[in-house]
């Protein structure tokens, strides 16, 4: 993530401690989800180490019994399947210069 930048778990919170010096010797602490650092690493960076890494990360995020952590998988996959498939229409309506107000489902 660059020299500026220091990541520490967090297991007890299933967090990350990201850390950025903002000027010399001041840092700007926050705690990120895995999910967060994984957005902000390049995805040509994923590979060897790095996904060894995130892996890593990831699994310390779930829950430790191995059937908790394969339901909140399940979870976390059908969520992100549901946010590709709404980019997708969205970017297909774009693309097709389709710029009317959206209708919300979220009405009541």
């Amino acid at each position: 993530m660059g020299s500026d930048v220091h990541l520490t778990l967090a297991p007890d919170k299933r967090t990350v401690v990201w850390a950025t010096e903002e000027t010399t010797g001041c840092w700007s602490v926050t705690h990120v989800s895995p999910a967060t650092v994984i957005a902000r690493v390049p995805r040509h960076a994923v590979e060897g180490a790095c996904l060894l890494e995130m892996r890593q990360l990831v699994r310390a995020a779930l829950p430790a019994d191995p059937a908790a952590a394969s339901v909140r998988i399940g979870q976390l996959l059908d969520e992100r399947d549901t946010e590709q498939r709404v980019l997708r229409d969205v970017l297909q309506q774009v693309q097709e210069g389709n710029a009317e107000s959206p209708k919300s489902c979220m009405a009541g």
